[in-house]
């Protein structure tokens, strides 16, 4: 592993160090989980250039996909092998039930089951700090207006808030729902459901709501993969030839290691800490284009065949090839 980001950023020249370092160290593999600004001509993007060299050098490098989309043209990396985010089949739900019967399911870690909490009355807030005060949330429900997560939950808890809803506000693919790992009752919500709490809320003088808690793990239940609305997209904005990102992996709701130097909500307000988390976005895809590649490594598979399946893939559209490229993907130890 080599460390190339600070407080402050991640600086070019850092980046291209760490890289030429790991080339001279022998690796056989290099991943990065670092983006810049769609737009940056090739050959003034460092990553761009360190890479090239890299793979000149035999090495496989793969890069996750970037997190700004749905929008076109939105994903940073060059002819690199970029890995985009999907959807999964695993689920943590959780269910609000609302005054008027209506029972909305969402997801949560928050760790205390429960079949049925009492009624409590909920109120809009902007889930700003400044508007988390306790004479406006002490002993409600809380439902932010916008994707807040865990660490918001903080505030409203500080609050004196009973609870919290947040919800995913997408426009597109919006119901790939996070599961935030909330301190106090909470839920997040697609967009769907935002839209059915929206119309109770306003159709009624004193909403109310109670939250149930499984601490469930489902699977299986739900259609996946769909890519994730985060995960953005292709073509490359400089070179629309090149069709992006090459392939795609699990992004959502990701059970990995954490580091026990910072809270599972990334919030300094924040004193827990776990030796596991799960958070979304695509730094979690390159892991699976990783093992894939090691598989190959320990089974004597040249590097050719799976940069070969990723060239078919950009120039040819039947099926055989592209069942081809899906077997090189799906190979594992």
């Amino acid at each position: 592993m080599y460390k190339v980001c600070v407080p402050r950023g991640c600086a070019g020249s850092a980046i291209t160090a760490a890289i030429d370092a790991a080339v001279s160290d022998g690796v056989d593999l290099i991943s990065i989980s670092i983006g810049g600004e769609a737009g940056d001509p090739f050959y003034d993007d460092p990553i761009v250039v360190a890479t090239f060299g890299a793979e000149r050098r035999g090495v496989f490098v793969v890069l996750a996909g970037g997190n700004d989309g749905p929008e076109a043209s939105s994903v940073s990396n060059g002819w690199m092998t970029t890995v985009g985010a999907t959807t999964t089949d695993q689920l943590f739900p959780a269910t609000l039930r609302l005054g008027n019967g209506v029972e909305l399911t969402g997801q949560s870690l928050y760790t205390m089951k429960s079949k049925g909490t009492s009624m409590v009355e909920l109120v809009y807030s902007s889930c700003d700090e400044e508007d988390l005060t306790p004479d406006k949330v002490m002993g409600k429900v809380v439902v932010c207006k916008w994707m807040a997560g865990d660490g918001t939950g903080l505030y409203v808890e500080r609050a004196g808030g009973a609870g919290m809803v947040s919800q995913m506000s997408m426009e597109r693919f919006h119901e790939a729902v996070n599961a935030p790992a909330f301190t106090l009752p909470g839920v997040m919500i697609s967009d769907t459901a935002a839209k059915k709490l929206d119309d109770y809320m306003s159709s009624s003088s004193y909403p109310v709501a109670s939250f149930a808690f499984a601490c469930d793990t489902v699977t299986g239940e739900n259609r996946a993969p769909m890519v994730a609305r985060f995960s953005s997209r292709g073509p490359s904005v400089l070179a629309p030839e090149i069709l992006k990102p090459d392939v795609v992996a699990p992004g959502v709701n990701i059970l990995a290691a954490w580091s026990g130097a910072a809270s599972p909500s990334g919030s300094e307000t924040d004193p827990q800490r776990v030796e596991y988390n799960i958070i979304s976005g695509t730094s979690m895809t390159p892991s699976d284009t990783r093992r894939s590649r090691c598989s190959m490594l320990h089974h004597g598979t040249r590097f050719e065949a799976f940069q070969s399946a990723l060239n078919l893939k950009q120039s040819a559209p039947n099926k055989l090839l592209g069942h081809l490229f899906k077997c090189l993907l799906y190979l594992r130890l």
